[in-house]
């Protein structure tokens, strides 16, 4: 049987290879201004908010120092005992959590298939897409 994971996995990188079928090869992305100062950046946190919501995810919205009680909330709503977390994760992000911290420090796939969550941080968000991109850059796991 193929866990869900997997499911889900596989069908976001179908959409991607789709939906980048048609870019020329070599083609370099254009030259987007970023708005700055504070009145762009709460602009710009309203709308990835609103784009969340489009797609039916709950956004939270805290400040960095109530993050803590933040996420250990949001695992005790989803019933998480054993939740994954980045090596490089800030300790600070789980120190309230009281559960199984499962430390991933090059863990294989059946193990982090076994755990109720994940705890991880975002390369950068797209308020326009309502898109969260990850990689393997630090705290999501990429600084070993």
């Amino acid at each position: 049987m193929v866990k869900p994971v997997r499911r889900s996995r596989k069908r976001i990188l179908a959409r991607v290879r789709a939906a980048l079928g048609d870019v020329p090869r070599g083609e370099e992305p254009e030259e987007v201004a970023v708005p700055r100062g504070r009145a762009a950046a709460d602009g710009l946190v309203d709308l990835f908010v609103d784009r969340l919501e489009h797609y039916r995810a709950r956004p939270h919205r805290v400040r960095a120092a109530d993050l803590p009680e933040a996420v250990a909330a949001a695992l005790r709503r989803r019933r998480a005992e054993r939740v994954a977390v980045p090596a490089d994760l800030p300790g600070a992000w789980t120190e309230r959590t009281g559960t199984g911290l499962v430390v991933d420090a090059g863990l294989d796939l059946a193990v982090l298939d076994a755990v109720d969550g994940v705890v991880t941080g975002c390369a950068v968000a797209v308020a326009e897409t309502g898109t969260i991109v990850l990689d393997g850059g630090r705290p999501r796991g990429g600084g070993r």
